[in-house]
């Protein structure tokens, strides 16, 4: 089975949401990781997979995020579609930049081309359990927890988790390593906020937008322009 651009795409049904979720130029790539013709279509586009203690679940994920990756650049107009590998971060094409996620059987990867983007960041979240919850107030600050305490609706836990999570990749892929926490979301609405990075030396303009995409809470995370300043 080949793989069709419908299914290397975010559902049609959910195309309406996430076009609200990207910053302009930035193109999403969608890819179920139990996909039947995911293996095929990793070798019809010679994709090397380091087979050495990788488990097959983690194969899949680790197949379907580059193949997510490759639609989404694809869309956005890039010639090189090949996304290397620097320890377990993704590295992108010359003049590109772009993120990888994976949750709930699926895998999602943003691109965008670099200027205007400095950095760009994905993650997705389904509405965590109360277990989970209990261990958030080791990642999360005072007014976030505030925030998701203070709400009724159990994806806010999943917005702010997930925005913190591509905010971080925003700054890893900058070059910066920063403690989780040292992240702090504040929102304009619902789906549209930002983060600030809690160090005086430090100042970093992300900005985040969320949108719900098959009940999961999808966020993109960008920097514009040079990124971070001292």
């Amino acid at each position: 089975m080949r793989l069709t651009q419908q299914t290397m795409d975010i559902p049609s049904h959910a195309l309406t949401n996430s076009r609200d979720c990207l910053p302009a130029g930035v193109t999403l790539g969608w890819l179920q990781v139990d996909d039947s013709g995911l293996e095929v279509h990793a070798s019809e586009t010679g994709l090397q997979v380091i087979q050495d203690a990788m488990h097959p679940r983690r194969r899949r994920e680790f197949i379907a995020g580059r193949l997510a990756a490759r639609a989404a650049l694809a869309q956005a107009g890039a010639t090189e579609l090949t996304v290397g590998r620097n320890g377990p971060a993704p590295t992108w094409p010359s003049g590109w930049c772009g993120s990888i996620a994976h949750a709930a059987g699926r895998a999602v990867a943003v691109a965008g081309r670099s200027p205007p983007w400095h950095a760009l960041g994905v993650d997705l979240e389904g509405a965590p359990d109360a277990s989970a919850i209990a261990g958030f107030h080791v990642a999360l600050t005072g007014p976030e927890l505030q925030h998701c305490r203070e709400s009724h609706d159990p994806l806010v836990w999943a917005s702010v988790w997930a925005a913190k999570e591509a905010a971080y990749k925003c700054v890893s892929a900058i070059g910066l390593e920063l403690p989780f926490v040292s992240l702090e979301t504040h929102w304009d609405n619902a789906d549209v906020g930002g983060v600030r990075i809690a160090r005086d030396d430090l100042s970093c303009d992300i900005r985040v937008r969320c949108c719900t995409v098959d009940g999961l809470r999808l966020a993109v995370a960008s920097v514009a322009g040079p990124g971070v300043r001292a």
